[in-house]
């Protein structure tokens, strides 16, 4: 089966997608929407879908299953919502949005709707991260203790990065506080953190940062410990551990090659990967074929907009933190009692999807959890003629406003993101 996929936007990130997309044998890449007429013409030649300038074309196109979003951050909660109520499926670049109320309001259009919702958090699909998730979640060291998260950039963005007041725990840190959630098995209950702009005077002028430290309470007593910098000279510095009661699990960088060079002058060891589409490609690839599943099996998505809206929440409270220099609980859901997060996406005999993957603190046992993943299909019975599946598509509805914006290539980015986003007060 073959899936018929859209793409939302096809700047730097999404340039990425539209490759994969197109090697990939599980989708078609039908359509394209990008405004930007060089973005267009280069993703044309490339896979030759069809290019059109306004998203709200493939809100309306009905030969659709699904769609990948690309675009800048704050029209992902319109289009998510739109795409959503449309009966597409959808896998969206993070982060959800720019603000909390915008982000929970995509996860209840995607709800409501009975359709899927994938994040672009593809760290916990690499190999290697799955792995040491797949030892922690084992038990194989105990009841985690500390998480520690190192993730470094190999140089400063280039002078068209929208640099901002927390630009980087938004666009960099927001990635480690998805994967120091995965790995500790729980949620993120308190953030104190430390930033300064040491390297990067567009960064300081602009009261953003270019060097962190961060550190997280999780609700089952855990601590953690995140290292972002984006001025890491050696290269991509990529490493995460957790130390628990029974030992510890970690993972390393993974070198360009494995080969090693010994002389006179010492032990030689290959550079690593110049940035994260070199060392996550293989996780970006998996990505689509998760989703591929979730959509023709009915298997979980890697990450759904519960996890999204929680890295939102810890870097809003990272930066409120940063300000007030003090530790600052991220803000929860509206209604949402507070859960501990059990597992996640790994390739084992018995994966937990997120969404599914939550259990209730100690002292909140039996209550309802409105967040809880919703079985896609589950409120809306009709089926595809095209394709029949546990997650088929629903009728389309057109909706949204506001025209698509591409992602222009800025070094440290997913997609792009004005520096007008709003704090959590």
């Amino acid at each position: 089966m073959t899936l018929r996929i859209g793409l939302v936007g096809a700047g730097f990130i999404g340039s990425l997608h539209a490759r994969n997309l197109f090697a990939s044998p599980r989708f078609d890449l039908a359509v394209v929407a990008e405004p930007n007429a060089d973005h267009a013409r280069a993703v044309e030649e490339l896979t030759g879908a069809t290019i059109v300038p306004d998203w709200r074309t493939l809100v309306d196109d009905d030969s659709l299953d699904a769609v990948l979003i690309a675009s800048p951050a704050e029209d992902h909660p319109e289009q998510v919502g739109a795409f959503a109520r449309a009966g597409k499926h959808v896998y969206c670049e993070k982060p959800l949005g720019l603000t909390l109320e915008a982000a929970d309001a995509a996860v209840a259009a995607v709800q409501e709707a009975g359709t899927l919702l994938q994040m672009g958090f593809n760290r916990r699909l690499d190999p290697n991260m799955a792995a040491l998730h797949a030892n922690v979640a084992d038990g194989r060291v105990g009841d985690p203790l500390i998480v520690n998260i190192i993730s470094r950039d190999p140089g400063l963005p280039d002078a068209s990065y929208q640099r901002g007041p927390g630009k980087m725990f938004m666009d960099t840190s927001i990635h480690d506080f998805d994967t120091a959630r995965f790995l500790a098995g729980s949620e993120i209950v308190e953030v104190s953190a430390f930033s300064a702009a040491l390297v990067d005077e567009l960064a300081r002028d602009a009261g953003d940062a270019d060097t962190c430290l961060i550190t997280l309470r999780f609700a089952n007593g855990a601590l953690g410990v995140i290292d972002n910098s984006r001025l890491a000279t050696y290269g991509y510095d990529q490493r995460a551990e957790v130390l628990g009661t029974l030992g510890l699990a970690s993972m390393g960088n993974v070198p360009s090659t494995t080969t090693t060079v010994a002389d006179g002058a010492g032990y030689l060891t290959p550079p690593l990967p110049d940035f994260f589409p070199e060392r996550y490609a293989e996780s970006y690839r998996i990505g689509l074929d998760v989703f591929a599943d979730a959509i023709e099996k009915g298997s979980p998505v890697a990450s759904d907009g519960h996890d999204a809206r929680q890295a939102l929440a810890a870097a809003f409270a990272a930066e409120q933190s940063r300000r007030e220099q003090r530790a600052i609980p991220p803000q929860p859901v509206v209604g949402h009692p507070g859960r501990r997060v059990r597992s996640g996406w790994v390739r084992s005999p018995s994966p937990v999807g997120p969404g599914r993957n939550v259990e209730p603190g100690p002292d909140q046992k039996g209550e309802s959890c409105p967040m809880q993943y919703v079985t896609p299909g589950v409120r809306n019975q009709r089926r595809s003629k095209r394709i029949s599946s546990p997650h088929s598509r629903s009728a389309r509805i057109p909706s949204g406003s506001a025209s698509s914006r591409s992602s222009p290539p800025s070094a440290g980015c997913c997609s792009a993101m004005t520096p007008e986003w709003s704090t959590v007060p």
